[in-house]
């Protein structure tokens, strides 16, 4: 009894503790985020500009009107901006060993950045096999093979995207269980963590030698009285990068799968990514890159 009793009095005055705390959040100085990596030999060069937001804000505000400058081997232009696709373009620049970015815009500070251009990909051949195999959970993947020769005395960084349009814009999920892939530190190793859109990856375990990249992805299937993987017309976007490039879109990759948490050790903690704008955010970059088209036979799955 006088137990239930003390029980129903802690319950009283735990209910009657309350008090309401108004907490004020300070607004933070913005800052602008520029998204910008092209390839070398690319007719247009393409920049996004936008703004950084507070805790509250729903959108992030895109900046229309910024001065936005680019010069490469003495040659300098000034970006026009397209309204519809929100992007400021040139086509005049023409992208030589390095590229260098100033962006003036008020109240911001003023956004600077440069790049240099990495070395072209010495690529031997590329092939792929429309039913490669079955994965550990029950499904069919297509397999592509990436052979070339690495530039030894340095460090040397690359992607690999797969995809069904030449741009790039509509990639397939991807993985490998290639050690100079599997090492990097994004790569997925919790069942939340999803197989990202791309791959990169650096030539620290092949130095200057000729390396052989594996890539699979999910087999497209038509189901019937027969199971057939159809005709398929594939581009595979094999690019050689710079170490800014890299360390952007592996800290994304690694912010992505943070957000997914962890089944055992619940939420992960917050996720830098790497910026190479000096008074900004986002990525100044360029790339070199080979582009492959590959059509593959309609396939009867035995």
């Amino acid at each position: 009894m006088l137990k239930g009793l003390s029980l129903f009095i802690i319950i009283i005055l735990l209910t009657g503790c309350s008090k309401e705390v108004d907490v004020t959040i300070p607004s933070l100085e913005r800052s602008m985020v520029v998204y910008s990596y092209n390839t070398v030999n690319d007719s247009i060069f393409f920049l996004k500009l936008s703004s950084t937001a507070n805790m509250y804000d729903t959108i992030y505000p895109q900046i229309n009107d910024a001065i936005v400058i680019v010069s490469s081997d003495n040659m300098i232009d000034t970006l026009n901006y397209i309204d519809s696709s929100e992007i400021y373009f040139s086509q005049t620049i023409a992208i030589k060993d390095e590229v260098e970015l100033e962006i003036v815009k008020y109240p911001y500070k003023t956004i600077q950045a440069s790049e240099v251009v990495p070395e072209k990909i010495n690529l031997i051949e590329c092939s792929a096999i429309p039913n490669a195999g079955i994965d550990t959970d029950g499904f069919i993947y297509s397999e592509v093979t990436i052979r070339f020769r690495d530039i030894a005395g340095m460090t040397n960084f690359f992607e690999i995207v797969l995809s069904e349009d030449i741009k790039g814009e509509e990639p397939f999920t991807i993985f490998s269980e290639d050690p100079s892939i599997k090492n990097e530190d994004y790569f997925p190793n919790t069942m939340l963590s999803p197989y990202p859109v791309s791959l990169p990856f650096k030539d620290i375990l092949f130095d200057g030698r000729e390396q052989t990249i594996t890539i699979r992805y999910d087999a497209p299937l038509l189901i019937s009285e027969e199971t057939i993987i159809p005709y398929q017309k594939i581009y595979v976007h094999f690019r050689s990068v710079t170490e800014n490039y890299f360390k952007y879109k592996t800290s994304l990759i690694i912010q992505e799968n943070a957000k997914n948490g962890d089944i055992i050790y619940g939420m992960s903690e917050p996720v830098e990514v790497f910026t190479n704008i000096l008074n900004g955010y986002g990525i100044f970059s360029v790339y070199q890159s080979e582009i492959i088209e590959i059509e593959m036979p309609e396939v009867i799955v035995k």
